[in-house]
């Protein structure tokens, strides 16, 4: 598989094909798990009162990785959240009150979580998979846990939705919170990587751009490009496979640069969004690489100013894929 097509594998796990997440599995597994099952049904509730309470879910291999906490142990009562597909959020924390708690204690009880202190159970046979971890301090100082791996205690799926019902909100408000400090900050450094796609269906059209460019510093063939041109709009009709090193200045990052910040995509930064009608959409994909920032934005619905910014990027690769044939022209002669 090439790198193009592994990075393009980790984009569709981390936003979905057509722009929509993909969910996480919720299911109560039973594949011969071992291990330990926990308290069980004669475990008595503990009603001090959580003070602590910390939930993370390890995803498959490029899954939504997160740990989800809240804290009251401090001088106020706070969430937390750090998620692997927000790497660049880092560890985001707000602040929160007892009503949160109070709804936590009552997921807690409707759950009977105490049936679950010790579980701690895998599945060797699963190479892939999922897990979780659950970690809850109460006032009285007393603990519980449980574990798993590709293994769930009996009435996980109702507790996680119980917990996405209470979490969510508040963690897509710390999303919006550090999404908007990257964008007021601004793009800083300038472009040294390029991972872009863009692939006509249905009544859209035919054409597919799929591009990985990167400076030699990062990677030796640096200007890896697919191309199927029906339409003629940018390059004339044709299939182009082109893999090779070239030098930067062939490329032109500096070009791409000046279209990237012209049209402000700072705006898309984690842009997320499906067309109802996306089986006759251009699905595009980029991630653009800067000395300080990544924009990572995909979908079938096209964000503000998207068919400008794609005629002049599409034509600037068109420009720079000619420069690549010239170059290799002369290298062979």
């Amino acid at each position: 598989m090439s790198i193009f097509k592994k990075i393009t594998e980790w984009f569709r796990k981390r936003f979905g094909k057509n722009g929509s997440n993909i969910p996480d599995p919720r299911i109560d597994i039973d594949f011969g798990d071992e291990g330990t099952d926990g308290a069980g049904e004669n475990a008595k509730e503990n009603a001090s009162g959580i003070v602590r309470f910390r939930y993370s879910y390890n995803g498959s291999i490029g899954g939504d990785s997160f740990t989800w906490e809240a804290d009251r142990t401090g001088d106020a009562p706070v969430i937390k959240a750090e998620e692997m597909i927000y790497p660049e959020y880092g560890e985001m924390t707000d602040k929160t009150d007892n009503t949160f708690f109070g709804k936590l204690e009552e997921i807690y009880k409707t759950n009977r979580l105490e049936r679950w202190n010790g579980f701690n159970k895998y599945n060797r046979h699963i190479l892939d998979g999922s897990g979780f971890s659950l970690e809850i301090v109460f006032s009285d100082g007393k603990r519980m846990s449980a574990h798993g791996s590709n293994s769930f205690p009996a009435g996980y799926r109702d507790f996680r939705d119980s917990l996405d019902a209470l979490f969510k909100p508040e963690i897509e408000k710390l999303h919006e919170r550090e999404k908007q400090k990257i964008i007021d900050r601004g793009i800083e450094g300038e472009l040294d990587s390029i991972l872009a796609t863009f692939i006509q269906k249905g009544t859209s059209g035919r054409d597919s751009y799929e591009l990985l460019l990167m400076k030699q510093g990062i990677r030796n063939c640096n200007f890896d490009v697919k191309v199927r041109s029906v339409s003629g709009e940018f390059i004339a009709p044709g299939e182009y496979q082109i893999y090779r090193d070239v030098p930067d200045d062939v490329i032109d990052f500096s070009a791409f640069d000046r279209i990237v910040k012209k049209h402000g995509l700072i705006r898309w930064l984690n842009y997320n969004e499906s067309a109802q009608d996306y089986n006759n959409s251009e699905w595009f994909q980029l991630s653009l690489g800067f000395d300080k920032t990544t924009i990572n934005a995909c979908g079938t619905k096209h964000p503000e100013g998207y068919d400008a910014f794609r005629h002049e990027f599409l034509t600037e690769l068109s420009a720079a894929i000619r420069r690549v044939q010239e170059y290799s022209e002369e290298k062979s002669e």
